[in-house]
């Protein structure tokens, strides 16, 4: 099966939605990737920084099935946010994106133990495939 027909397999099948937490602080940036993935079905949550980030892992953890997160956000760093979601969800995934190379990035990726990485700017058909195949690790 090819990806894109799993991308509307998921979508259009009845409670297999996730819910992903958008977390951006670029406000257009963060709205274009929310309803891109609302139209496939997801069911997104936002935060525009670490600390609302934070509130919502706090809040909603077991209605998070993954984080998608800046790697260079305001408020609450992003190993704050992993270790804390984590905390209340183990193994909780997470997907990195940032505008620097992965190998350049300044925070490391490893250690914050990413499920997976994705450069900015990145096609919007380029970030479902990738969550659809995180999903299913």
């Amino acid at each position: 099966m090819r990806v894109e027909d799993q991308i509307i397999s998921v979508a259009r099948t009845p409670g297999a939605a996730a819910t992903i937490l958008v977390v951006e602080d670029e406000p257009m940036l963060r709205l274009a990737v929310s309803k891109s993935l609302r139209k496939n079905g997801f069911t997104v949550m936002e935060a525009a920084d670490g600390f609302a980030a934070l509130d919502r892992v706090r809040d909603r953890s077991q209605d998070i099935d993954l984080i998608l997160m800046d790697l260079m956000i305001s408020g609450s760093s992003v190993s704050e946010v992993a270790a804390e979601a984590r905390r209340f969800r183990p193994g909780m995934k997470l997907i990195l994106t940032s505008a620097y190379d992965r190998e350049m990035a300044p925070t490391s990726i490893d250690a914050i133990n990413a499920t997976a990485f994705i450069r900015k700017p990145f096609h919007l058909h380029e970030l479902t495939r990738l969550l659809v195949r995180t999903l299913a690790l």
